[in-house]
């Protein structure tokens, strides 16, 4: 089975404590993309204190920022998709 995507959190996951990636997850990360493999951040930060060095990366095309509701274009830094709940929404939602 080829794998084609890797979504994967931030803090606690991709990140070690002091909020960076180490170098062998990078070069791991870049070697996934050489191979075909879209790597994906998904985050519940916001955009904009998401860390610069994801938004650098030119192996990453896409960003899952503020826990799914936004999905940021990295190649050209514009929102490609918003969700938002409306009160109806929510409270069906949290009914349900």
């Amino acid at each position: 089975m080829k794998i084609n995507l890797i979504a994967t959190d931030l803090d606690g996951t991709l990140l070690r404590n002091d909020k960076e990636p180490s170098r062998y997850t990078l070069s791991v990360l870049e070697e996934d993309h050489r191979q075909g493999i879209m790597i994906m951040p998904v985050t519940g930060r916001c955009w904009s204190v998401v860390p610069q060095w994801i938004k650098e990366a030119e192996f990453i095309p896409y960003i899952i920022t503020s826990n799914g509701a936004r999905i940021i274009d990295n190649r050209n830094k514009k929102l490609f998709f918003l969700s938002f709940s409306t009160k109806r929404l929510c409270f069906y939602q949290y009914k349900s």
